[in-house]
């Protein structure tokens, strides 16, 4: 199968050619998030990051080490994807503060990643095999994201389970889950698929983790669809009640103008 070559090349990488892979599928990640809102792409990437913790060196410690700068390098790629934009500000007066541009857009990415680092260790210090380390990542995960909310007045930019409000149906679930509950679906449901690679020694049924994800992922856009449903905004009525206040405004504003 493919995705069995897929996860024997990453589990098997070593050096920069490691590094560059996670890099590479943190930075496909941003993907996920707005603009773009292109989130199947985690089915994907989060799989990757499955499989360089199962590549990390033996040794609970040693291996902790290796899977954080595992973390740190997909977390680098993820951040300088979206954080790009950051180095905007410091084109407005470039001559003054130009030659700031690339610590801002390095250097935050830099410090963020050392969340998805942390994150990434802490799933390999609790590390098993077969499906039940989907859950181990996606709890440290979570508690990462979390303490990067926290920490130093927090930063939750891009947080990863803001991958699943988009469309509105999704976003809903924030409702009933909070943005840390879905970040912890989010990671569970798109790195299944790492699953379908094990051996049958220690999955045997590889395909019912990303069928069980797909059925949660299926009820929280029918949650979304019922909710949205039952609670209409209005849109076209509050539009049709503040017209006449937006005329009159427009009345104002041009006979200002004119005198």
């Amino acid at each position: 199968m493919i995705i069995t070559r897929l996860a024997h090349a990453v589990v098997l990488a070593i050096g920069w050619r490691r590094a560059n892979i996670a890099f590479v599928a943190g930075a496909a990640s941003a993907l996920a998030m707005p603009p773009t809102n292109a989130w199947p792409v985690l089915f994907v990437t989060f799989p990757i990051l499955v499989w360089l913790a199962d590549g990390s060196t033996a040794g609970r410690w040693s291996g902790a080490i290796t899977a954080a700068v595992a973390g740190w390098c997909f977390g680098f790629g993820y951040f300088l994807a979206g954080l790009y934009w950051v180095g905007y500000a410091f084109l407005v007066d470039a001559k003054t503060f130009g030659w700031l541009l690339p610590v801002a857009v390095a250097g935050l990415p830099a410090y963020l990643a050392l969340y998805t680092g942390l994150g990434l260790a802490i799933a390999r210090l609790i590390w098993v095999r077969g499906p039940e380390r989907i859950l181990a990542l996606a709890a440290a995960m979570t508690a990462a994201e979390w303490l990067r909310g926290r920490l130093l007045s927090g930063f939750p930019w891009n947080t990863f389970g803001y991958a699943l409000t988009e469309p509105l149906v999704l976003a809903q679930s924030v409702s009933l889950t909070g943005i840390w509950t879905l970040t912890f679906l989010c990671v569970t449901i798109c790195a299944s698929p790492a699953v379908l690679a094990d051996d049958k020694a220690d999955t045997r049924h590889p395909y019912r983790p990303l069928v069980f994800g797909l059925i949660v992922l299926a009820g929280l856009a029918g949650y979304g669809t019922a909710r949205l449903w039952s609670h209409p905004t209005g849109t076209a009525s509050a539009c049709a009640s503040c017209s006449p206040i937006c005329s009159k405004m427009t009345n104002s504003i041009t006979r200002q103008r004119r005198t």
